[in-house]
């Protein structure tokens, strides 16, 4: 990790190999500048704190919020970015809130998203599964590819709404959530989402193939239990 040296600490190489792609070292200057803005000393003994909680005691709460907030943009509040919070009291199994939030950060494993990881190429097939139009991205899967549409259109015509394309998900959560709400649906769009995902994931690992009126089934059904 380092040494002391005149009575300062200067960090080593923290056991990680030179040879490293440049990406890779980059990341790893840019953590060591970090370290350098610790305050190291001798005469005490190593202690942890939490910066983000009064006591300097971690707590998950405050986690959850610090992760929140990069994705909350400087400035005035948006009425919409309560739905991070918002998302936790939907009637729904925690996996389909856990999806639906990582959806508002856009944490899905769509193909645009391993194309920017590395994990496929640009090579790889990276069209929509559902339409083969467009390449496959978290807002054209679940918003604005047109057969997914479909989806969206029959059940709100079922729930009784009016069809709105919207293209920010946490927009699209309210907008759901207020009129559902309305209407006593508690299971609301999560179960949409979630279906769709899982037939993405069908049609992906199983060769399994588009049908937007099983589709809309499932989702009846799963809102209606």
């Amino acid at each position: 990790m380092g040494d002391w040296k005149d009575g300062s600490w200067l960090w080593g190489d923290l056991g990680i190999p030179a040879s490293l792609s440049s990406g890779r070292a980059v990341g790893i200057d840019g953590l060591l500048q970090l370290f350098s803005a610790a305050t190291v000393s001798n005469y005490q003994s190593d202690s942890i704190f939490w910066q983000h909680e009064e006591g300097d005691v971690f707590t998950v709460s405050s986690c959850y919020n610090v992760l929140c907030r990069h994705y909350i943009p400087f400035g005035p509040d948006n009425c919409y970015d309560s739905a991070f919070f918002a998302i936790w009291k939907v009637e729904v199994p925690i996996k389909v809130k856990a999806f639906e939030w990582r959806c508002f950060v856009n944490k899905i494993s769509t193909k645009d998203s391993l194309l920017s990881k590395g994990i496929l190429n640009s090579s790889s097939n990276l069209e929509c599964v559902f339409c083969d139009d467009f390449d496959e991205s978290l807002n054209h899967s679940f918003l604005l590819c047109r057969n997914v549409v479909i989806v969206w259109k029959e059940m709100v015509v079922w729930i009784g709404m009016c069809f709105n394309s919207i293209l920010d998900f946490k927009e699209n959560f309210w907008f759901w959530s207020y009129f559902c709400h309305f209407k006593k649906v508690k299971r609301e769009k999560e179960r949409i989402v979630w279906s769709l995902w899982l037939l993405r994931n069908d049609i992906v690992f199983n060769n399994s193939s588009w049908n937007s009126r099983g589709v809309v089934w499932s989702c009846k059904a799963l809102i209606w239990r």
